[in-house]
């Protein structure tokens, strides 16, 4: 199949937005050869700015920036409602005197 604007011979992969489904083509740059005369494609073009949650897959930049913007909202609130105690998080302070 001939994708517009992609060069004849390469080979890409697709990095697809888990929520707006925007498309990423990562061209392969690097072959790593395996026994028995296999080869693997081992390595594509970086993608930056695209993220992966376990919760919503891949990411591209602008869903990313929304998803982060949605927790750093989240953690805010749950902290001001008492929800999430962020000393919890701390390493306690002993209140025991070692010097004897």
């Amino acid at each position: 199949m001939k994708i517009p604007g992609v060069e004849d011979g390469a080979t890409y992969s697709a990095r697809v937005c888990g929520k707006c489904g925007d498309v990423k083509l990562r061209k392969f740059v690097k072959t790593e050869f395996l026994d028995g005369g296999f080869t693997r494609a081992d390595e594509f073009e970086r993608t930056d700015g695209w993220a992966w949650h376990n919760d919503t897959g891949w990411l591209c930049p602008k869903c990313e920036e929304e998803y982060q913007g949605l927790i750093l909202r989240f953690m805010n609130k749950a902290t001001n409602d008492g929800l999430v105690d962020m000393r919890a998080t701390q390493k306690p302070v002993s209140n025991v005197d070692t010097k004897q």
